[in-house]
């Protein structure tokens, strides 16, 4: 696994050409800003991912399929004397933004599983856009943001998605079916749910 932590400061693309930057069975990311930018996310070849940012968000392209589960690095350092102590980075399990209005663009080039929760702070904006099926086993929400979910094949929900004030919910797939008790919830926004063909309904309530 690889944990990378930039404590005030943010993780971003030294380039802008979509090359991958992190090759890994899992990544842990924490930043006291932003990961990866609107116009050059974070291109990653893992299959599990953790993140934390705050108001400048978190932008990530997985090129095939991406679990959002518990990640937890550990190192040995070595000191000049050439004794060593190990480093551990706990657990992290979930894709949070923690202040400021920040969001979550995730993209993945094959199936997404969401098994930790999904959280973006404020109005902070929340899109999940799969080549492949997304199955929501995890709560996704937003304080007030507006939530996309797209899916090229199934998009399946186990687990409540949620925004308050005027935030919208918006899925599409090709087929969307959800649990009897996964709710789909905003306080004052619209919700729109859009299937190729069928839509297996759990609830949705504005």
């Amino acid at each position: 696994n690889v944990s990378l932590i930039a404590t005030a400061g943010s993780i971003t693309d030294g380039d802008n050409d979509n090359s991958v930057d992190v090759i890994a069975n899992g990544v842990r990311l924490v930043a006291g800003t932003n990961i990866g930018t609107a116009a050059n996310h974070i291109e990653t070849t893992v299959a599990t991912l953790s993140a934390r940012a705050t108001s400048g968000g978190l932008f990530l392209t997985e090129t095939n399929s991406l679990t959002i589960d518990s990640v937890a690095v550990s190192v040995t350092r070595i000191a000049a004397d050439h004794s060593t102590t190990t480093v551990i980075d706990a657990a992290q399990s979930d894709l949070r933004t923690t202040s400021g209005n920040g969001s979550i663009i995730i993209v993945t080039g094959g199936d997404l599983t969401v098994n930790s929760v999904v959280i973006a702070y404020g109005t902070g904006d929340i899109a999940l856009l799969t080549t492949g099926n997304t199955t929501l086993n995890a709560s996704v929400s937003s304080t007030a943001g507006n939530i996309t979910v797209v899916a090229t094949g199934t998009l399946h929900q186990a687990a409540n998605t949620t925004t308050g004030g005027a935030g919208t919910i918006d899925f599409a797939a090709n087929l969307i079916t959800a649990t009897t008790t996964a709710n789909i919830t905003s306080a004052n926004g619209d919700i729109r749910l859009a299937a190729a063909t069928d839509i297996v309904l759990g609830g949705v309530i504005t």
